[in-house]
């Protein structure tokens, strides 16, 4: 649970948002598991995580500990954004377009 809130701290200390693969029915308080599903984390402070659901509704607040029980922790998968190596990118593509 460490390692997804300093990743999720670190990004929204660079106003970046992560996208965290949880899974669906334990996020929503059910034991049994479900599907995986994409959801962006926008916010966060000592018990609560803001989540944006493309699937539900923007701006939800869960506690912290239910989110990271519905974090996907047999992959520990999350996807964020990482801006030195998108301007490298950008750099790139605009030398390849001249």
């Amino acid at each position: 649970m460490d390692s997804l809130y300093s990743v999720v701290e670190n990004a929204l200390e660079d106003t970046l948002p992560t996208i965290a693969v949880v899974d669906s029915m334990r996020l929503q308080g059910y034991e049994e598991p479900g599907p995986l599903h994409a959801v962006v984390v926008t916010g966060m402070d000592d018990r609560r995580v803001v989540l944006n659901d493309p699937w539900g509704r923007m701006y939800d607040v869960y506690p912290k500990d239910l989110v990271a029980d519905a974090w996907d922790t047999t992959l520990n998968r999350l996807i964020t954004v990482d801006l030195h190596e998108q301007a490298v990118l950008q750099e790139t593509l605009t030398e390849d377009s001249e």
